[in-house]
């Protein structure tokens, strides 16, 4: 789906897990027969919204074609190329997506910075977890093996590779 996105084991794992989590298979083969029969070319002339049509030149899956029928159909609708073959913009390369999202909605390409990244900071805060355990002591209590599972399990739950888990 995202040929040009650079994959390595930690995206690879966490994409699997966030496709896993997203739907169960019998849930995905119910949407995929639907999206199959879906057809919307009916109802594009009565979109009445500002809207941006953004797509891949080289786009795999859905072919361009599609994107500037979808564009042609809707009244005042913007079609955008931007280079790349992936399904989604939100992955490597997704900095001429964000440039055309950013300037369609507010009028302005804005310039994107390359240093920054998609993470998730997740905070946790037992309510007197750490006096409890300073109190009984952490080593066997039952609070504490408790605090380190939920530590354990919030983490796991963290859908970006340079997620952090504070507290």
């Amino acid at each position: 789906m995202n040929p040009d996105m650079p994959w390595n084991e930690e995206i690879r794992t966490t994409w699997a897990r966030m496709e896993r989590l997203a739907a169960s298979p019998r849930t995905v083969a119910l949407m995929l027969a639907l999206t199959a029969e879906l057809d919307v070319r009916a109802v594009l002339p009565t979109v009445r919204v500002p809207t941006l049509v953004l797509h891949h030149t080289d786009g795999v899956i859905i072919p361009p074609a599609k994107g500037k029928y979808i564009a042609e159909h809707i009244p005042d609708a913007k079609y955008v190329e931007v280079p790349g073959r992936n399904r989604y913009h939100s992955v490597e390369p997704w900095r001429a997506s964000f440039r055309e999202i950013a300037e369609f909605l507010t009028g302005h390409q804005a310039e994107v910075a390359d240093d920054r990244v998609l993470a998730t900071v997740l905070f946790t805060d037992i309510v007197d977890s750490t006096r409890r355990a300073a109190e009984i002591g952490d080593r066997d209590s039952r609070a504490a093996r408790r605090t380190r599972r939920h530590r354990a399990l919030t983490t796991q739950s963290l859908p970006w590779p340079r997620s952090k888990h504070i507290g």
